[in-house]
C-alpha cells in the first residue's frame, strides 16, 4: 500500500494501540461476529484509489473514520500542522 504516515501525532499513537477495539466496533455496527479479509481484497485496496485512512477525533465524542485518496491525506496533514 501506498500510505502517508502520520507517526508522532497523537491520534495515530492512539489508534496504534486500540486498533482492536476500533476493529471490535466497527464488526458490532456491522453486526458480524467474523469477518473474513482475503488478499483479493488486500490487493484491491492497495491497487485502488483510496489506500490512505484518516481519524478525525474533531467532534469531540466521535471517531471519524475515512477512506481518503493520497493527495487528501496530504492536504489534510498539511493543515493539521497549521
Amino acid at each position: 500500500m501506498n500510505n502517508i504516515e502520520n507517526p508522532d501525532h497523537p491520534v495515530v499513537k492512539e489508534m496504534e494501540q486500540q486498533w482492536h477495539k476500533i476493529c471490535a466496533i466497527i464488526m458490532f455496527k456491522l453486526r458480524q461476529h467474523e469477518i473474513e479479509i482475503d488478499l483479493e481484497e488486500l490487493e484491491a485496496l492497495a491497487n485502488g484509489p483510496f489506500t490512505n485512512i484518516v481519524v478525525d477525533t474533531r467532534g469531540g465524542t466521535k471517531l471519524r473514520l475515512r477512506l481518503v485518496n493520497r493527495e487528501n491525506a496530504e492536504r489534510m496533514i498539511a493543515e493539521d500542522g497549521k
